[in-house]
């Protein structure tokens, strides 16, 4: 009997914690999945979606038309070399995590990925939550997406990131 409950219990709260969770489309074919249901706002044509649990604030923004005249950068970009392609791309996302790391105030680490077809940075830096006030570690991935930047971030106490549930979610990034 005690095995039966058991059994019980545990389907349960497996049943429980997926349903918890929320595929998201984020942008054109991304997506994520959420821990939980996230809030939507479109704000000055940047779209963000956030959820929250007990220890952590989940993120993911969307920063339309970062790159000016991107009609012209397409026709420009056939006459460029892969090295000249490259240099670009390199420059609008190391932009990108510097602004993020001057804005927190903060010097952090960062890495080059590639995720599919798509150039990203992966960072790490220590900020101010919104939520609470207080300092925490924000783990995070930008992507370039054609003409947006996507970054999909984890707000948390550095011990609930070691946890890997922050990398839950990051991992949980796919594309169709």
């Amino acid at each position: 009997m005690i095995r039966y409950t058991s059994i019980l219990l545990l389907t349960f709260m497996m049943n429980a914690i997926s349903f918890a969770q929320t595929k998201k489309e984020v942008t054109d074919g991304i997506f994520v999945t959420f821990p939980s249901t996230p809030e939507y706002k479109a704000l000055q044509g940047n779209l963000t979606y956030s959820g929250k649990t007990e220890n952590a604030l989940y993120m993911a923004i969307v920063v339309k038309n970062v790159i000016p005249n991107y009609s012209e950068y397409v026709q420009a970009q056939k006459t460029w070399s892969e090295k000249e392609k490259q240099q670009i791309i390199d420059a609008l996302l190391d932009n990108a995590v510097r602004g993020k790391l001057d804005y927190s105030g903060s010097t952090g680490s960062s890495s080059k990925i590639k995720k599919v077809k798509y150039d990203g940075r992966e960072i790490q830096f220590q900020a101010i939550n919104p939520l609470t006030g207080n300092k925490c570690t924000v783990k995070a991935v930008i992507l370039l997406v054609r003409n947006s930047l996507v970054s999909f971030e984890v707000w948390g106490m550095k011990d609930f990131l070691s946890s890997g549930d922050s990398d839950n979610y990051l991992n949980s990034i796919s594309f169709y």
